[in-house]
């Protein structure tokens, strides 16, 4: 957990806020960034990273998901629904809780708003550049090891079960946020033949990050697989 000084979107003086590690998902390591009040909140919770398919055909999302300790696993929600109960009481018949930004594990309270159901979660948050945004600057700051370090902690296998496991991956630049639309369709690193981008310029500015580990990880043998329709 990283405590920065942050003020509106692209800046970065001010105002307070927590980026926590959630772990890996979709392909990379994720972040989820918090109000400052709200990292002691769910100080009693672990985090973690969780991707959810769209059954319309629509790709992936990667959400932060919450439990408490005590009550286990099943007890768990998504942090962005915890906290709009939290601070605006329950979530209206009809209407789910999405993120302004279209980046949803940006969990500052600001980013949070209603929406109805029947309404995808991009048509509610709209078209917005995400390189403008606090969570795009926040990852940025990110020192190159905490991926590195934080795979240190799997074996060869454990990190292969991991990526098999994964159907949609998200470009692995840090601080970008784009999903794949159907499984794998994002270009891969030549050398390693894991990670994955949505564009030449953000593999370009991944390097930093990538290359430490870009010749240690097992290369998994992908099998083409679509969700339920």
């Amino acid at each position: 957990m990283k405590i920065e000084d942050k003020t509106d979107e692209s800046s970065a003086q001010g105002f307070m806020f927590g980026l926590v590690i959630l772990g890996p998902a979709a392909g990379k390591l994720k972040y989820t960034l918090l109000d400052k009040q709200d990292i002691t909140l769910l100080q009693n919770h672990l985090l973690e990273a969780y991707v959810e398919i769209d059954r319309n055909g629509q790709g992936a999302q990667v959400f932060a998901f919450a439990y408490d300790v005590k009550k286990g696993k099943e007890s768990g929600r998504y942090v962005h629904e915890i906290l709009w109960e939290k601070y605006y009481g329950g979530i209206a018949p009809g209407f789910k809780v999405v993120h302004k930004n279209g980046i949803t594990v940006d969990n500052r309270v600001e980013n949070l708003m209603l929406c109805p159901k029947n309404i995808s979660h991009y048509q509610c948050a709209g078209q917005k550049n995400p390189e403008d945004s606090l969570y795009w600057a926040a990852v940025v700051e990110m020192p190159h090891e905490a991926e590195p370090l934080y795979m240190k902690l799997f074996t060869a296998q454990e990190e292969l079960s991991l990526m098999k496991e994964e159907r949609y991956f998200e470009c692995h630049y840090p601080p970008c946020t784009k999903m794949e639309q159907r499984p794998q369709e994002f270009s891969i690193c030549g050398l390693c033949q894991v990670t994955r981008y949505c564009s030449s310029a953000c593999q370009t500015r991944d390097w930093t990050w990538h290359k430490p580990i870009c010749n240690q990880r097992p290369r998994p043998i992908f099998i083409e697989s679509y969700p339920d329709r």
